[in-house]
């Protein structure tokens, strides 16, 4: 299911969010305690393989593959002659961009796009090409298994590490990489797991959990209503 060059993006990506995660900024000085780097990269390893995980295990339902990726790019503008021959590495300057501004506050954890294509199987159908609304269940399924990953982790009072869980959830639905197949795929879908992510954020460190996520669920309802009716008429 994962191949050599997946295991690679895997493994240093969750070195690189647990090193971000657990560096701290004091008096402008960083601190790093080895330690807490070892452990934030554990649970970095954790979350990202549930979040590959779910997307290929959605992939594999749809008669799909998918390759992971890091979050990068080649067309800087609208017109197809302006990219670059080469990868701009999103998935680093980004997050650390975000990071050195925000002082360590705020970390970037959305660092992995992917691609898909059809497996042998779907060839023997009608209609085999993927579809875009199968691109967007794949890309949703990552951020979903996060929020429940989050929500497991809440109910186990482990707050901090709930609260990246979800984290990442929202930050993959942010229409770059991963949240712009989906917003291409499904706006209403994007819309509304945006939306519900996006409350479990501030959210998810708040008593009453359970009654958090159905008011989250209620709000992102209501508004993905109100678009389709003003906007979608």
């Amino acid at each position: 299911m994962f191949d050599f060059e997946e295991v690679v993006i895997w493994i240093v990506s969750s070195i690189f969010l647990g090193f971000l995660m657990s560096i701290k900024i004091v008096s402008h000085f960083l601190y790093i305690d080895p330690l807490s780097v070892l452990l934030y990269s554990a649970f970095a390893m954790i979350l990202l393989f549930i979040f590959i995980f779910a997307q290929k295990l959605v992939a594999a339902l749809l008669d799909c593959s998918t390759k992971t990726k890091w979050l990068s790019f080649k067309q800087y503008w609208f017109d197809d002659r302006l990219k670059l021959n080469w990868s701009f590495p999103l998935w680093l300057f980004l997050p650390l961009f975000l990071f050195l501004i925000t002082l360590g506050k705020f970390v970037w954890l959305a660092i992995l796009n992917f691609d898909a294509e059809p497996k042998e199987g779907r060839f023997r159908r009608k209609w085999h090409e993927i579809s875009e609304f199968d691109i967007g269940k794949i890309a949703v399924a990552g951020p979903i298994a996060m929020l429940i990953v989050g929500l497991i982790l809440r109910l186990l009072s482990l707050t901090n590490l709930a609260f990246y869980a979800v984290l990442l959830g929202f930050l993959s639905l942010i229409p770059i990489g991963n949240g712009f197949k989906l917003l291409l795929s499904s706006r209403p879908l994007w819309i509304f797991s945006l939306v519900l992510t996006g409350f479990m954020v501030f959210l998810i460190s708040s008593p009453g959990i359970i009654i958090n996520f159905l008011m989250a669920v209620f709000i992102a309802f209501l508004l993905l209503l109100a678009w389709l009716v003003l906007w979608e008429k």
